[in-house]
């Protein structure tokens, strides 16, 4: 149960509760009974706490920026008319005067956090949130430079790269997302949108012809330290389908810069092998082994030809922005947003149903062959979507498969 107090909110009593690092939620009751909770965090920039109010029923739908406070200076900024209301006591100095949308606040509150920074010296106590402000400069500075580089990729025909760095560059902007966007998670939409915009622009050249496109050696170094920050984290996540990717595109880019490539080092193993490149022996071809609503499959980012799938198993086919993270599961090829194909043999959707909705994110184990799989994963019976009943349980790994 959340401690509620009376608003408005004494000065001081506001300043010691945010000043609390282990009560980080408050409710404050309004006139009228209405109850509005607040939430500080202190892990977004140094020495500044960012202020959020939102519904107690539903927060993480509501919230809104509402300003900050600064532990150094003991004072309050951009503090908006709805968490002014709450608080006794706050200056004209302190509240935000504009258009106190939560985007305007927080861009206002950034301006103010780098020159707290670069002016007057403002410090992490934590040396990880210290770290992690130091590689989201960089990732962000590869993200823009990726731009650039899809756009002189494209000038060339070469879609196919185009194509999958779009899909890392997505990937990437969520990992390396603004902190601030774990509370406010609403507004990384806008974030993401706007990027992808700008990427699709570059990449057709309609935000920037791309003869025009001035992509340097700087640049390339720029995204060699972002995939390998990236290739860092995903490896200590287990995430071995990321890695990769971000291997396939430094191969890529070292083909054009290779004195540059040096940059694309750190704690990972580069694997530089293309996944699922037109193997002449399928069987022994390395592929990813997913589970897939509890059930065990084989992931493939390419339709998969008919004589490579094993007798009696089933076929599907992804749909969505990414190929982790799908959005729907079909039998048939889906007529747009085809990421991927996974092969199983058990039924995946239903008998009487042609696609289902994936809810979450597909997790790989490490790569594998196809004749790997099938000895070392057997399973009772080979499922078929003809004669599978949707009550029938998964089989379990080691049992017969005849």
């Amino acid at each position: 149960m959340l401690e509620t107090i009376q608003a408005a909110i004494a000065r001081e009593t506001f300043i010691h509760w945010i000043e609390d690092i282990y009560r980080p939620y408050m409710d404050a009751l309004q006139s009228g009974g209405k109850v509005l909770r607040l939430h500080h965090d202190g892990n977004i920039f140094p020495e500044l706490d960012i202020l959020f109010f939102g519904s107690p029923k539903n927060f993480q739908d509501t919230v809104e920026i509402g300003g900050i406070y600064d532990h150094r200076a003991h004072s309050f900024h951009f503090m908006t008319s709805r968490m002014a209301s709450i608080v006794d006591g706050l200056s004209e100095e302190e509240l935000h005067t504009g258009n106190g949308t939560s985007e305007i606040v927080y861009a206002e509150i950034r301006q103010y956090a780098e020159k707290a920074v670069k002016e007057w010296g403002y410090q992490y106590t934590i040396q990880a949130d210290a770290d992690y402000a130091k590689f989201y400069r960089e990732a962000q500075s590869a993200l823009l430079a990726m731009t650039k580089y899809a756009a002189l990729l494209s000038s060339r025909g070469d879609k196919t790269t185009v194509g999958d760095m779009r899909e890392l560059a997505e990937k990437m902007l969520h990992f390396w997302r603004d902190p601030i966007y774990d509370v406010y998670e609403r507004g990384y939409e806008a974030v993401e949108r706007q990027y992808l915009e700008q990427f699709d622009q570059a990449s057709t050249g309609t935000f920037m012809p791309a003869h025009a496109v001035q992509f340097s050696g700087k640049d390339a170094k720029t995204i060699f330290r972002g995939l390998a920050l990236q290739a860092m984290e995903s490896e200590d996540n287990e995430d071995e389908l990321l890695v990769r990717q971000c291997c396939r595109l430094a191969k890529r880019l070292g083909e054009e810069y290779p004195q540059e490539m040096v940059a694309f080092h750190g704690d990972f193993t580069p694997i530089y092998d293309e996944q699922l490149a037109s193997p002449d022996t399928p069987e022994d071809e390395c592929i990813y082994r997913i589970t897939l609503f509890d059930k065990l499959a084989m992931l493939f980012d390419c339709p998969v030809p008919e004589e490579w799938v094993p007798r009696k198993w089933n076929v599907y086919h992804l749909s969505g922005t990414s190929l982790t993270c799908p959005a729907r599961l079909s039998k048939s090829m889906p007529e747009s947003g085809y990421v991927g194909t996974v092969l199983s043999p058990y039924v995946l959707i239903h008998a009487g149903s042609k696609t289902c909705e994936i809810t979450e994110t597909l997790k790989t184990d490490a790569p594998c062959s196809l004749r790997e799989f099938r000895k070392g994963n057997i399973v009772p019976y080979c499922q078929t979507a003809q004669t599978a009943a949707p009550s029938e349980r998964a089989p379990k790994i080691g049992e017969l498969c005849l």
